[in-house]
């Protein structure tokens, strides 16, 4: 086996990132590594198995938070949604006290990364925060199919690059590109478009920073056609709105709709009639493709 390593070096064999690895496994691999020539070894990168989220109803009292939030995006948590070391492990503890004694709740993640998200998106009005939560479950019992990822299809729309986090911006919030006309109506249906928007939030989002922060959403219409507009009705449209923004709690700090053309320009209007007057004002509707580059370049910071 190691000749076969040995003979494989002439690939020039830059990196070697071993991850999620078990406690168990770790010293395993470790003594293997040991017979690997010590240059390679030096190139080898362990990675400790992720702690596996916690969705049963019981406090999670071992757990000690530490924020990860650089002193700049601690200041704009206190001075934006009145967060700080004396009110953050009070609602916390808050926020788990209610879920564990609310009698339709089942099951719900009680991780702070988890719970912080809707705390920090009402503000540390813990009271907004448990309804929010519950909506939110709700709206997951009630809407499966957006929330049911099925890995394979999934595989194939990250392939195709049609939701791309572009980094963030000046500002540390999110830039997430969607490029809405670029989706097969008939392979993606509109509930696996939000499966693949709502996968890439869920990915970001334990991410304090961002939570902090927001997002800056670009939407890219650009190859939108009649397929794409009959296959969405008024009331799933309404549902596709909520669940993208309200129910993932999220900070969408800016929307733009980008190289809008005429036949879905109605449509776009009519969309964002339909959100918050508060989102409503944080909307640019761009119908000429001529400024896409440098606004996306802009929000991207590059």
């Amino acid at each position: 086996m190691m000749d076969a390593v040995n003979q494989f070096m002439g690939a020039r064999i830059k990196k070697i990132h071993i991850v999620h690895l078990s406690k168990l496994a770790t010293p395993v691999v470790e003594l293997c590594l040991k017979a690997l020539p010590v240059k390679l070894q030096q190139r080898v990168k362990l990675g400790v198995m992720a702690p596996i989220l916690r969705i049963e109803k019981k406090p999670a009292r071992e757990e000690v938070y530490q924020t990860s939030l650089e002193p700049k995006y601690q200041l704009i948590a206190r001075d934006e949604l009145h967060e700080d070391e004396y009110s953050r492990d009070p609602a916390l503890a808050q926020l788990r006290e209610f879920i564990v004694k609310h009698p339709q709740i089942k099951q719900c993640r009680m991780d702070s990364a988890f719970l912080l998200r809707f705390l920090r998106n009402r503000k540390f009005n813990v009271t907004a925060a448990c309804d929010a939560i519950v909506r939110y479950l709700t709206m997951k019992t009630l809407h499966p199919e957006f929330f049911n990822f099925d890995p394979l299809h999934l595989n194939k729309l990250i392939g195709e690059h049609l939701v791309v986090p572009l980094g963030q911006d000046a500002e540390g919030r999110l830039v997430l590109l969607i490029r809405y006309g670029q989706f097969n109506p008939e392979e993606h249906s509109p509930e696996r478009q939000v499966n693949m928007i709502g996968l890439a939030i869920e990915t970001h989002f334990d991410n304090e920073q961002y939570q902090v922060t927001g997002i800056v959403v670009v939407i890219d219409m650009l190859g939108i056609s009649l397929a794409h507009l009959a296959v969405l009705t008024v009331p799933k449209l309404k549902v596709m709105t909520t669940i993208t923004g309200e129910m993932k709690m999220v900070r969408i700090k800016k929307v733009h709709l980008l190289r809008v053309p005429s036949l879905a320009a109605k449509l776009a209007e009519f969309w964002i009639s339909t959100t918050p007057a508060k989102l409503q004002q944080r909307m640019k509707l761009t119908l000429s493709d001529n400024v896409y580059f440098g606004i996306v370049r802009q929000v991207a910071g590059v």
